[in-house]
């Protein structure tokens, strides 16, 4: 019943991550990957951990799904494996993909503020963390070529 309950939070992140594509070649609008990324972040808060892990394999799924499409008729057609093996190495190789996005929000939802840990160490952890993506988010903004 949970997962019905939830529903429109798994399509919100579905399409998010099929948006994600206009943000690269050939549209080149880095809004929708902005766009994407902080729906990613808005619904994944609003979810329990186990469902946020599912959310984060329905975002990163369709996110990959929609970017390397590619790949099955590379496989069929020019290494020429069958449907079938195209189709499971496709599959295999994006949850495999998601798998790092499901880190990264556990990761952040490990270093939350208001998070439960209180130890040391994940103040150290979280800090440099923090100072690190500080530092790759100046050198996105500060590119001039990104808008």
């Amino acid at each position: 019943m949970k997962l019905l309950k939830n529903l429109q939070y798994y399509v919100i992140l579905g399409v998010a991550g099929f948006l994600s594509v206009y943000a690269f070649a050939p549209y080149n609008k880095p809004l929708f990957i902005i766009l994407s990324l902080f729906g990613l972040i808005w619904v994944t808060n609003q979810l329990p951990t186990k469902q946020m892990i599912l959310g984060a394999l329905i975002f990163g799924s369709s996110f990959f799904l929609a970017q390397l499409y590619w790949m099955f008729y590379s496989l069929y057609s020019v290494i020429k494996v069958g449907v079938l093996n195209s189709t499971l190495g496709m599959l295999g190789f994006v949850v495999f993909l998601s798998i790092y996005i499901i880190i990264s929000l556990l990761l952040f939802r490990f270093c939350k503020t208001k998070s439960p840990f209180r130890f040391k160490f994940r103040r150290n952890f979280c800090s440099s963390i923090q100072a690190s993506s500080q530092s790759v988010v100046r050198s996105v903004w500060s590119n001039p070529f990104l808008f």
